[in-house]
């Protein structure tokens, strides 16, 4: 199998003047051979040796979910029918050899687990397939804290799972492998565009639903250890600060808070009206505790009842997923009838034994990291580079054309690579990007998502969601007219691509 080379990697390549070629991930083998001639006493010939072995195992896959299956080996070809005998009356042609067994499909990639949620529920986000890089998890964990907490209970943690009491757990039990708590908002933000729209599907009023970010005070929200007052997250449980400037400048989209001492998510701490506090709910007992400290709630945190009141956003770790095995080789062919014995004649050759089928094609693809379907031609390739200084400039939302791509001076034609990229404004100056790309000798299509973040003439890149291959590159860029249209201009010493905009 060609493995399909996204941009990063094919100009890394280019930079390092090393030449990346594809490889073929099933190893064709020769037929066996036919059998020995009889002897004087003109005995059968001997069946064809044994076809070939199975394929190599796949090539790791994408990120999200498991890989697909590859495709079926091809049956080994027929053996050669046995020769006639030599001597007086002929021998009968040996009957051809059977041709081998299809090559078994390729197993489904070991992916990580699509739900997010350690025991493979979601009670948030629930469209597994509109937000595959974010999840909403209740569960319940005694080991206080929200920050970098190691597994404690071996991910068995979860309203569904094996211990769902939480005994022993922390807040990352609530997180299938492959997942983490999110870190705060730009981590939210990159992983749904949209932040906490869409929590509430799938899950059961009231909730919160807590990240790993927290703050110095007075909405100053951060991450880390020195930042523990309060809990901030998604879901209809807790205080709302969305008319809060403060908030909605350092805390948004996650405007949900506990509050002091999570009164915001309890009965008993005197909240006033204006939170959605759990003493609107009587049926429900208090499920969040967060310690006596009015500044360190984050480092107190622990939640009892499971099934109830929320519980974790876990978002996707980067790069995660692997790719489907590779499918079996097939058997080999039998050998041909060996010649019936003339006067004198020796026996008819064996048939050749059937050729070995290829093992089916390893699993390319996880779950696609975009929807953006690549629609541009392949770049041109002036002979000439003429990179422009690059002078920064805002970048404009919308969908891009890769219309050239250029390395040390104009040879560009085995990294010819056609690609659509889509550019969505985050909060403050994060972009994310989509690239769906087609290798110029390959029809596959790698699908990336990045976040850039401009700042000056500079591009600091990101990878969200990896394709087969890729990497980051610290461009400088450009956003100049062309004829009335944005073209934003990416380039790294005699290394530059340029994409014109086409709509929003």
């Amino acid at each position: 199998m060609k493995r399909v080379l996204g941009p990063g990697l094919a100009l890394a390549c280019c930079i390092a003047m090393v030449c990346c070629g594809g490889s073929d991930d099933s190893n064709e083998v020769v037929a066996g051979s036919g059998g020995a001639d009889a002897g004087a006493d003109s005995s059968a010939g001997t069946a064809g040796s044994a076809g070939g072995t199975a394929g190599a195992s796949g090539q790791g896959g994408l990120a999200g979910a498991a890989g697909q299956a590859g495709q079926a080996g091809a049956a080994g070809s027929a053996g050669v029918a046995g020769q006639a005998g030599q001597g007086g009356a002929a021998g009968a042609a040996g009957d051809a050899g059977s041709g081998g067994e299809a090559g078994a499909a390729g197993s489904a990639g070991a992916g990580v687990n699509p739900a997010g949620c350690a025991d493979g529920t979601r009670e948030g986000f629930a469209d597994m397939l509109k937000y595959q890089f974010i999840a909403a998890c209740n569960g319940a964990w005694d080991q206080p804290g929200i920050f970098d907490m190691p597994p404690g209970c071996n991910r068995q943690a979860g309203n569904d799972g094996v211990n769902a009491a939480g005994v022993g757990c922390t807040v990352s039990d609530l997180c299938a492998p492959g997942w983490h708590v999110c870190y705060g908002r730009d981590d939210v933000l990159l992983r749904n565009k949209e932040g906490c729209l869409g929590v509430m599907d799938g899950a059961t009023s009231p909730v919160f639903f807590t990240t790993q970010m927290s703050s110095t005070g007075a909405f100053e929200c951060s991450t880390g250890q020195n930042s523990a007052n309060d809990l901030f997250g998604c879901g209809d449980l807790g205080c709302n600060f969305s008319s809060n400037p403060t908030a909605q400048q350092k805390c948004a989209p996650l405007i949900m808070s506990s509050h002091d001492l999570c009164k915001g998510l309890r009965n008993d701490g005197d909240c006033g009206d204006w939170c959605n506090h759990l003493g609107k709910y009587p049926a429900l007992d208090n499920a969040w505790s967060c310690g006596t400290d009015t500044e360190k709630e984050a480092l107190n945190v622990v939640k009892s009842h499971p099934d109830q009141q929320g519980g974790v956003l876990c978002c996707m770790d980067d790069n995660s997923g692997t790719g489907g095995a590779a499918g079996s080789g097939g058997a080999s062919g039998a050998g041909g009838d060996a010649g019936s014995s003339g006067a004198g004649a020796t026996g008819g050759s064996a048939g050749t034994g059937g050729g070995s089928s290829k093992g089916g094609s390893s699993g390319d693809a996880g779950t696609s990291c975009t929807d953006l379907a690549n629609t541009g031609p392949a770049p041109a390739c002036p002979t000439t580079a003429t990179v422009p200084a690059p002078k920064g400039g805002a970048l404009t939302p919308g969908v891009y054309h890769l219309t050239q791509y250029q390395y040390g001076g104009g040879a560009c034609a085995s990294f010819n690579i056609a690609t659509t990229i889509r550019i969505s404004a985050l909060m403050g100056d994060y972009h994310q990007v989509e690239l769906a790309s087609i290798f110029s000798s390959n029809a596959d299509q790698q699908t990336e998502l990045k976040k850039w973040k401009p700042s000056g003439t500079s591009i600091e890149e990101t990878t969200i969601c990896k394709g087969a291959v890729n990497i980051d590159i610290p461009w400088s860029y450009s956003v100049v007219d062309n004829g009335g249209k944005p073209r934003v201009i990416l380039s790294l010493g005699t290394v530059y691509r340029v994409f014109d905009y086409v709509g929003p």
